[in-house]
């Protein structure tokens, strides 16, 4: 290999971990994300005692691209009276998703402090759809 396609080569390298490092950062900045195991994760919030919302996820799903900014927002808000799970089909949340039977994404599930559903639902309207989360979000509250 030549120097240049060394050089190159390195720049991707360094380029890639550089990514991961940052995103990596963000996350740990406390930015909800995808959780690697979604039904260990929503055992363990549901005995903490807390609502849990959950959310059925992709990176494939336009709609769901579309409503993280606002879920995102949501989870600054409230992350200390509510346990967020985000549950990616892809990453870690399909088998969570067949035991609860979640046919499509987004799917939204409300849980109350007891652990039992509250209301299930997928997808939000086209219009309104940051309001329409943020009001069915707040009838977990006490």
């Amino acid at each position: 290999m030549n120097k240049k396609g060394l050089l190159i080569f390195l720049l991707i390298i360094i380029s890639v971990m550089g990514y991961k490092f940052i995103f990596q950062n963000q996350v740990s900045a406390g930015q909800l994300a995808p959780a690697p195991n979604a039904a260990e994760t929503l055992q363990k919030a549901l005995g903490n005692g807390k609502p849990t919302f959950l959310q059925f996820t992709s990176e494939n799903c336009p709609a769901c691209r579309e409503a993280a900014p606002w879920i995102e927002e949501i989870y600054q808000t409230y992350k200390n009276e509510v346990n967020f799970i985000l549950a990616d089909v892809n990453k870690g949340g399909s088998s969570l998703a067949q035991q609860l039977g979640v046919m499509a994404v987004p799917t939204f599930v409300y849980f109350d402090h007891e652990g039992n559903i509250v209301e299930a639902f997928a997808g939000y309207p086209a219009t309104g759809g940051k309001k329409y989360l943020e009001d069915k979000f707040k009838m977990l509250l006490p």
